[in-house]
């Protein structure tokens, strides 16, 4: 009686299938490609040498949208201004590489840390941030783990920031300074004058209505329309 084994055939059926399987996918990108080097090389084209000459605008967790709006009145930039919309994760996209980072939570945390990272070594001079409470803000979000620590070092690839003050971000007119590298001993008359003209515009921004002539010169917005969800780590 002539034997033989189903083995082999078997193993080439799950082998043509698996192929198939992953021809079918999408290419995914690993999240090692990401790096903070990667973001600063790779901004849109108008932001790729230009540092944010007291014009960057970071906020704590839940503050996206506020941020966004506040940052339209006040002429200043937010991390959703720097990058091509693709690079914020659009939802439903099947086919985008970065499918697999963002299905990781681990790695979409990266990614996003990386992104903040890079935008906050773009900041120079002065920079401000949005809080719901300016004297106890959240400090273990990406705001207080990663873009707080970077505006304070000593040198980025955007220059050094001198001052990081803190807005209420229900009612910008109340802010207080959370950091200043001189400490209040240097801050001189001087200083404080300059200080006071950069940070006129944060305070008393102009309405929407106000700014509809600057939109008919500028065209839109550069921030990305994404709305997020709460879980998202840019949320």
């Amino acid at each position: 009686m002539k034997s033989f084994s189903i083995l082999p055939a078997v193993a080439g059926l799950v082998c043509i299938v698996l192929t198939q399987r992953v021809a079918a996918d999408p290419t995914c990108d690993p999240i090692s490609k990401y790096t903070t080097e990667w973001f600063l090389a790779n901004t849109k084209p108008q932001y790729r040498t230009k540092s944010f000459d007291s014009s960057a605008l970071f906020y704590s967790s839940g503050l996206s949208d506020r941020a966004k709006q506040f940052a339209r009145q006040a002429g200043k930039v937010t991390i959703w201004d720097v990058w091509p919309c693709e690079n914020y994760w659009i939802k439903g996209t099947r086919a985008n590489p970065l499918s697999c980072i963002m299905g990781n939570y681990r790695d979409e945390m990266k990614y996003f840390e990386n992104m903040s990272r890079a935008f906050a070594m773009k900041a120079h001079k002065v920079a401000t941030v949005l809080h719901r409470d300016i004297y106890n803000p959240p400090m273990n979000t990406i705001w207080g783990r990663i873009e707080f620590p970077v505006l304070q070092a000593a040198e980025n690839p955007g220059g050094v920031v001198d001052y990081i003050t803190a807005l209420d971000a229900e009612d910008t007119a109340r802010w207080r300074m959370l950091w200043d590298r001189f400490g209040s001993s240097r801050l001189v008359e001087e200083t404080q004058a300059l200080y006071h003209m950069v940070h006129q515009r944060a305070m008393s921004p102009r309405s929407l209505q106000d700014l509809e002539g600057d939109i008919e010169k500028r065209g839109n917005f550069d921030a990305c329309p994404i709305s997020v969800d709460s879980d998202h780590p840019l949320y």
